[in-house]
This record gives C-alpha cells, sequence and structure tokens, in this order.
C-alpha cells in the first residue's frame, strides 16, 4: 500500500511540474524575445516551478529509500537520483543567484529561460536512464 501511496504521488507530481515547466517556459521565451518586465508573476512562475521540482525530488528519495529496503539496490535508480538532484540544484542556483532584483529584465528572463531549459533536459536523461525509460511516461 505504501509502494502504492509513493509512486503514485511520485508519479502525478511529475505532471504538475510539467505544466509550470510549460508555463514557465511560454512566459520566459516571451519575456526574453520583448524584453519584457520581470514582474512577480515571472517571479512566482520561477519560483512555483522550484517548488514543485522540490516536491517531486523530496518524493522521489523518500519512495527510492522505501524501494531500497524493500526490494534492494538497483544502480539505475541511484543514476537517476544524481541526474535529478543536478537538475534541481541548477534551478535552486539559478533561482538564489539570478531571482530577477539583481539582472536587467532581459537578462533575468533569458538565463531562467535557460536553466529551465537545462533542468528539463536533465530530467528527461534521468527518466531514459530508469527501467523502461520514456515510455514510463503513460498519460
Amino acid at each position: 500500500m505504501l509502494n502504492t501511496i509513493l509512486a503514485e504521488s511520485h508519479s502525478g507530481t511529475r505532471w504538475l511540474v510539467v505544466l509550470i515547466a510549460l508555463a514557465v517556459l511560454v512566459r520566459f521565451a516571451v519575456g526574453a524575445a520583448r524584453s519584457g518586465t520581470y514582474d512577480n508573476v515571472a517571479k512566482g512562475l520561477f519560483t512555483a516551478f522550484t517548488v514543485l521540482l522540490t516536491i517531486q525530488w523530496v518524493l522521489g528519495v523518500v519512495y527510492w529509500i522505501y524501494y531500497w529496503i524493500t526490494i534492494g539496490f538497483q544502480a539505475a535508480h541511484i543514476v537517476h537520483l544524481l541526474i535529478m538532484t543536478v537538475a534541481l540544484g541548477l534551478v535552486h542556483m539559478a533561482r538564489a543567484r539570478w531571482g530577477g532584483d539583481q539582472l536587467p529584465d532581459s537578462d533575468a528572463y533569458r538565463r531562467q529561460l535557460l536553466t529551465t531549459v537545462g533542468s528539463l533536459v536533465l530530467v528527461f536523461i534521468g527518466v531514459i536512464v530508469l527501467p523502461g525509460g520514456i515510455a514510463r511516461w503513460t498519460f
């Protein structure tokens, strides 16, 4: 039962991450292209992306620990965890360093857009290394 709860929580949260990531990509691409003002909506979107990715990571760590204790060690899961940790670290570093207040608006949009794209590439790679790969992303 706990396995199902953890698996469904981790699996379901990914779609929230995908939705907010799409919103960030669109808003930040438009903001960078139009040299828009880096406003509270932009800050809120990137914060939401950071928070959801963090929640997803924490759920994944808890699920990994449970899986490791009950089923056993699999190298693919370690690689997945390491890649996801780098993706999360990238987003947190960008948010801390380029939160928007220290940079011109166009730079904040551009840098955080590139950070989001980079983190999503890492997430994609992290999913591919799992048994079943991208086929795990069923709708």
